[in-house]
């Protein structure tokens, strides 16, 4: 089961559901099933690593469409309660109807918070916590394990999964973008790198600022035991972009521009514009992209 797109006055929602819906896709059905299946297989890893067992409260963090919390509804008896917690309005109104849709009202909660802020919740009241893709978005990641630790039950389990943005940027090369080479394009690659926010800093960006090792101390520190790490650390020579205007039209994360809205700054002449279009858009149709990625999952136990 998965929540598919509804694609109606995408324009009127916040920037959390626009791209949970279509702007990770670039508003293409390929991408989209492709990067579906993957997210597929990153959920079942991360049930399989906290042991739902049928009689659970699952605290779903940074819900987005939902498809952690509710993939866990097939390990929980009619005792077993899941909360959908997300910081996006329009996310958690859009599981509300997928919730609906699948007649679950009984069993499922949804909740406005921040993962850094849990404080609607009760102490030592969770049996579960799952979680994807939502601490990359926080500053303050220590907040965010407390307050894990707090609202688990003695024997309680954490799994999350996080991308490690890191990796790929202490790799890749500094005029390249989601894999392709802008160095020909010469200091109009810096002008485009410019307007996704590059040079980043790795100490400061909430994104960047963190790596597996930080996270596994992170749950240690702040007493969880049985603390496990797996880190998976990709170089794939292709693109994921199966047309031009895909890639116009996909953006990397929510706070991030498309490729189509980057072209239409100001900065740009219609001369420079013409320029990159003419490198670029053969470059992406024939995939020639080195994409380094990395993610990383943690569970762990409260005694």
């Amino acid at each position: 089961m998965y929540p598919l797109t509804d694609m109606d006055n995408l324009s009127e929602v916040d920037k959390w559901l626009a791209w949970l819906l279509d702007r990770r896709f670039g508003g293409n059905a390929e991408l989209m099933k492709n990067s579906l299946q993957s997210l597929i297989h990153t959920r079942d890893v991360i049930l399989h690593n906290v042991q739902v067992q049928p009689d659970n409260i699952v605290l779903d963090i940074g819900t987005g469409d939902g498809i952690i919390g509710l993939g866990a509804l097939s390990f929980l008896g009619e005792q077993g309660r899941i909360i959908l917690s997300d910081i996006s309005e329009d996310a958690l109104s859009y599981c509300a109807q997928t919730v609906t849709d699948l007649k679950e009202e009984q069993r499922v909660r949804l909740l406005q918070a921040s993962c850094d802020d849990l404080s609607a919740i009760k102490d030592n009241s969770i049996d579960c916590i799952v979680g994807r893709a939502v601490l990359i978005y926080v500053e303050d990641k220590k907040a965010c394990f407390r307050e894990f630790y707090r609202v688990l039950k003695p024997g309680g389990r954490l799994s999350i999964n996080e991308p490690i943005n890191r990796f790929s940027q202490i790799h890749k090369s500094p005029l390249s973008l989601l894999g392709f080479d802008l160095r020909p394009l010469g200091d109009i690659a810096n002008k485009i790198l410019s307007a996704y926010g590059y040079p980043f800093d790795l100490s400061v960006d909430p994104m960047l600022n963190f790596d597996e090792r930080s996270l596994f101390d992170l749950a240690t520190q702040t007493g969880f035991t049985q603390v496990h790490y797996q880190f998976n650390g990709h170089l794939v020579p292709q693109s994921v972009f199966p047309t031009w205007e895909t890639f116009l039209q996909y953006a990397p994360n929510p706070n991030s521009p498309t490729f189509e809205e980057v072209l239409a700054k100001a900065t740009f002449t219609d001369e420079e514009r013409s320029q990159v279009i003419s490198y670029l858009q053969p470059v992406v149709e024939r995939g020639e992209a080195k994409r380094y990625s990395a993610d990383t999952y943690v569970w762990a136990m409260k005694e």
